[in-house]
């Protein structure tokens, strides 16, 4: 992996791609290229929104699942706790010195910051001192606005949730600027 670093211009790269693709299966297909009327090229850049879409898709109408709150409402959440883990990324970018430091770094810190922010179980479920202590992490405070939020609690009573996960994902970015 790159690390969000590969200076890659999907928009010249992506044919290139497509027709070294093209050419390998015109090994076992001759003259496929002849036969292609409509190309189109699906890049790393597309499956950001696709993905999402995807997911919400098979949550909401295939499977019909109840989200209990507003999808914008969710959306936000979700896009600023995004917008965390790009800062972690490029953070992580920034103080590792190989992909394989980075992903070790990767893992220290988000298992158990997923574990102590009531991803796995609820906070309730731990003692005072770790439920304190779960406030440092920015999953604490997405997964308290959804929960807030699917048990009625207006937009406006976890504005404050937001803010601290865009202020989250500032603070790790800075640290590569």
């Amino acid at each position: 992996p790159h690390l969000g670093h590969a200076p890659i211009d999907w928009e010249k790269e992506a044919p290139l791609y497509g027709d070294r693709i093209l050419e390998a299966l015109e090994t076992v297909l001759p003259d496929l290229r002849r036969h292609v009327t409509v190309r189109r090229h699906l890049t790393p850049v597309d499956f950001d929104d696709r993905q999402l879409a995807l997911t919400f898709f098979v949550l909401l109408v295939i499977l019909r699942i109840d989200l209990a709150m507003p999808l914008m409402q969710l959306i936000i959440i979700l896009s600023a706790f995004t917008l965390v883990a790009i800062g972690f990324g490029i953070m992580l970018t920034a103080l590792a010195r190989s992909v394989i430091q980075a992903a070790t770094l990767s893992n220290l810190f988000i298992m158990p910051a997923t574990m102590l922010s009531g991803c796995f179980w609820p906070l309730s479920f731990m003692p005072g001192f770790l439920q304190r202590a779960a406030r440092i992490f920015p999953q604490t405070w997405a997964m308290d606005a959804v929960l807030k939020l699917q048990q009625g609690a207006s937009f406006a009573t976890v504005g404050l949730h937001v803010l601290l996960l865009l202020g989250f994902a500032c603070l790790f970015a800075a640290v590569y600027a």
